[in-house]
């Protein structure tokens, strides 16, 4: 059909792939070959790397911002709504005089204890946590967390300070 003559385009595409092959089996285009692959996975290393720093200074923000708010949670808060009759004046001298017989929590205690109520959702029974923590009393517990009475036999609802009050489940 073509009386024994390839194409001119089919010529010059063979030339072109011989060029190629000739141009790499030359060691420098190899060498250049090699090096331009060597700098572009050094380019992806360095980009991991500061994708990586930038995700540990994101998460080393995160942390610091979640132990202040542990902090101003653990803050002690002053009490407010003292009882004006006589009954009511008694029981808070009978409750300062027992809180003067409770010696001050040290501060790791109270760290602990704030983190172990945030491990909970922020509260928890006063029972629990005095169980986890021998040796804790009510009266060390207020002034530093916010402490009220739920359910119907007097129990004692813990809290991070800022908590809404809304009653724990009572463990058995």
């Amino acid at each position: 059909m073509f009386g024994g003559e390839l194409p001119l385009q089919v010529q010059l595409l063979a030339a072109q792939q011989m060029g190629l092959l000739a141009q790499q089996q030359d060691p420098t285009f190899l060498a250049q070959q090699q090096d331009l692959t060597f700098l572009a996975q050094q380019q992806q290393q360095l980009q991991l790397q500061q994708l990586l720093l930038l995700q540990q200074q994101q998460q080393e923000q995160l942390q610091q911002q979640q132990l202040q708010q542990l902090q101003a949670q653990m803050q002690p808060r002053p009490r407010t709504g003292s009882k004006s009759s006589a009954a009511g004046s008694k029981s808070a001298a009978a409750a300062k005089k027992k809180l003067k017989n409770c010696p001050a929590l040290s501060q790791e205690t109270i760290q602990a204890i704030g983190e172990e109520l945030a491990a909970h959702g922020g509260r928890l029974p006063m029972g629990k946590l005095c169980g986890k923590f021998e040796g804790v009393r009510r009266g060390q517990l207020e002034g530093v967390f916010e402490l009220s009475q739920i359910g119907e036999h007097g129990q004692v609802e813990v809290r991070l300070n800022g908590m809404e009050k809304v009653g724990v489940m009572m463990y058995r």
